[in-house]
C-alpha cells in the first residue's frame, strides 16, 4: 500500500469518543494520533465524510484532561476509522502538540510539520504539495498589522 501521509503518527492508546451529528456516539480505544487526526478501533463504520465531535481523554482520576476537536471520517477499514481534525481550540492544539513532542522522540519533526505543512484539511488528504500555501514571511522591520 502506498503511504502518502506527511504527518508523524505516534502509537497512543486512550479513550476516544466520536459524537456523530444526529447519529449518536462511538466510544473506543485509539491506535495512533497525529497533528491532524486520530485512528481508533470500532465496529461501527460511519460513511467517509461523516462529521462530528471528537473527544480524546488524557489521564484518569479526579482531573482528567479532554481534548476536543471537530472532525470528519477520512477512512475506514475492518478494524476502525480514521478521523481528520477540522477544527480545534488553541488549548487542545497545545496539548496535542506537546503529547506528540513527548511520544515521537523527535520534537523537531513535529515542529517541521507545523512550519512546512500548514493545516489544510483538503491538502492533508492527498499527495499534492501545500508548502506554497503558507503565508509569506514578514519583512524585517514591519509589523503584522502593516
Amino acid at each position: 500500500m502506498n503511504n502518502r501521509r506527511r504527518r508523524t503518527r505516534v502509537p497512543f492508546h486512550t479513550r476516544v469518543q466520536f459524537t456523530i451529528q444526529g447519529e449518536g456516539l462511538v466510544s473506543s480505544d485509539s491506535k495512533d494520533l497525529s497533528l491532524t487526526g486520530v485512528y481508533f478501533f470500532t465496529d461501527l463504520r460511519p460513511e467517509k465524510g461523516t462529521t462530528g465531535e471528537v473527544e480524546i481523554a488524557l489521564g484518569l482520576g479526579n482531573h482528567p484532561l479532554t481534548l476536543r476537536f471537530k472532525g470528519i471520517v477520512a477512512r475506514a477499514d475492518e478494524k476502525g476509522i480514521g478521523v481528520r481534525f477540522l477544527e480545534m481550540d488553541p488549548a487542545s492544539f497545545v496539548h496535542l502538540k506537546n503529547l506528540l513532542y513527548y511520544n515521537t522522540g523527535t520534537p523537531e519533526a513535529i515542529n517541521a510539520e507545523i512550519i512546512h505543512y500548514p493545516f489544510d484539511p483538503e491538502s492533508d488528504s492527498d499527495s499534492k504539495s501545500i508548502i506554497n500555501s503558507s503565508p509569506p514571511p514578514l519583512r524585517k522591520g514591519r509589523s503584522p498589522e502593516e
